[in-house]
């Protein structure tokens, strides 16, 4: 097979980034919603009628509790501490017939 991985398309990545991100903080189940602050890289694998992202993205800490299940951009940055800074690697796989991207597998760290 002649898949190959190539740089993801800039002008939908930010995009694409914050639907992932949403995924994971839908995922987890302590700490803060982390918020969108930049891309770092991003990849993608095209597979027949589906898309693997591989996505290395900076992230900051918001006030909300992830149990709020609010969205990153609907949530506020603290200004009073200093922020935690991380980074998140996160993969999604999207089926063009689905059109919805899934949660494969990701790791944030973070960095105070």
């Amino acid at each position: 097979s002649n898949a190959q991985i190539t740089p993801a398309d800039c002008n939908t990545i930010e995009t694409d980034a914050g639907v992932a991100l949403d995924l994971v903080n839908r995922h987890r189940r302590d700490g803060y919603v982390f918020g969108l602050f930049r891309v770092a890289d991003a990849h993608e694998l095209h597979l027949g009628n589906s898309t693997v992202l591989y996505l290395t993205l900076d992230v900051l800490e918001t006030e909300c509790s992830v149990l709020s299940r609010r969205h990153w951009e609907s949530c506020e940055y603290s200004d009073t501490y200093p922020m935690d800074f991380g980074q998140c690697k996160i993969i999604t796989y999207t089926n063009h017939l689905l059109k919805k991207p899934q949660l494969y597998g990701f790791n944030c760290t973070l960095s105070p």
